[in-house]
């Protein structure tokens, strides 16, 4: 082995936190790499990186980030959302269709 892919491996090892929790997609993973970088020589501090980028702290794990609405759920939406319009709902929500305009203030300059 060469000096290089000596070098190489010490790195690799050296950066593993950080490359577990890009991986993963953890949502700390710049912090994990700032602590891996600057700790990591301590090996509290590359232990401390590795547990944390084992955690479940990421976008798969995390429910606003990791739903995306399917097709079908896309399509319930919709649905409801043409029902409620029908019955005369109007929620701002829905979209620019459902706005009411902007009407004068009858107390004059408009607040």
């Amino acid at each position: 082995m060469n000096d290089q892919s000596v070098l190489l491996l010490v790195a690799a090892a050296y950066f593993l936190p950080t490359v577990i929790a890009m991986a993963r997609g953890h949502l700390s993973a710049a912090a994990i790499f700032a602590v891996n970088l600057l700790f990591g020589w301590l090996i509290l501090g590359w232990v401390v990186a590795l547990v944390w980028s084992l955690t479940g702290n990421t976008r798969k794990n995390h429910p606003r980030l990791a739903l995306t609405p399917s097709e079908k759920e896309d399509a319930e939406y919709e649905k409801k959302r043409e029902e409620l319009l029908r019955a005369g709902y109007r929620w701002p929500l829905f979209g620019p269709e459902t706005r009411r305009k902007r009407e004068p203030c009858p107390y004059g300059d408009g607040y």
